[in-house]
């Protein structure tokens, strides 16, 4: 015969396992409204259902990582980086995660960061394959050296021949292996969009030019434009 002792335990026992499922359910209910809003770009709403969701759940990677996201989005991107590297400590395959950090670093000018980290996204995920476009761009834009970025955007092409922007890619790197092709120095009056709408011509050469030719026989420039190629890297959704 069970004393009574031991019924008073089961109860709370039961009681205590009961209240466990019911926030764990309440929580995933949560997210998944959280989700909903994020997708409706409702971020404000998401992000305070989100709150919630770790609050109670400290390890839910999925929740540390939308709340990266949104902060990412809203470009505060310290913020965005704090969640991110919780996400990724907690995720079972936290490629993402460190795309997503790739990308901050980037806006942080923060160039060996951001190769480091899309590096590593690749590794850890091969369908990542958008990381080796990442680092090509960051050579570009940041670093401002032609052979790198030559090499991981051929990388890039080599892999993902469906990309929507293939010909524009493949422009560019065409452009940037012509030997007399100078990509501008950071803070220089010519930016990399127009060192690429020039056909592989420096800018200093197309000015020097430019007083020869009249603008009836002036060489059309449009057939090697690559424009918003360099939109392409910033924050895409994979």
């Amino acid at each position: 015969m069970f004393s009574k002792k031991y019924y008073i335990f089961l109860f709370v026992n039961f009681v205590y396992i009961n209240n466990i499922y019911s926030q764990q359910s309440g929580n995933e209910d949560d997210f998944k409204k959280a989700e909903i809003y994020f997708f409706q770009n409702k971020y404000g709403a998401s992000k305070q259902l989100l709150l919630q969701v770790i609050k109670t759940s400290p390890s839910h990677p999925k929740a540390f990582s939308y709340l990266g996201d949104i902060s990412l989005v809203s470009e505060q991107y310290d913020e965005a980086l704090q969640y991110y590297q919780i996400a990724k400590d907690l995720s079972a395959n936290p490629g993402m995660e460190f795309f997503r950090m790739g990308q901050i670093y980037i806006k942080l000018k923060k160039p060996d960061e951001a190769i480091k980290a899309f590096q590593t996204a690749v590794e850890l995920n091969s369908s990542l394959k958008q990381s080796y476009f990442q680092v090509g761009y960051v050579w570009l834009v940041l670093k401002r050296e032609k052979q790198h970025t030559i090499e991981y955007w051929q990388k890039y092409l080599d892999i993902a021949p469906q990309d929507p922007q293939y010909e524009d890619i493949k422009r560019a790197i065409a452009l940037l292996s012509e030997e007399d092709f100078v990509i501008p120095d950071i803070g220089s009056d010519v930016s990399l969009e127009e060192a690429l709408m020039l056909g592989g011509k420096t800018i200093e050469a197309e000015r020097a030019n430019a007083k020869d030719k009249t603008a009836g026989n002036e060489k059309e420039k449009t057939s090697n434009r690559t424009e918003g190629l360099l939109d392409k890297a910033p924050i895409d959704d994979l």
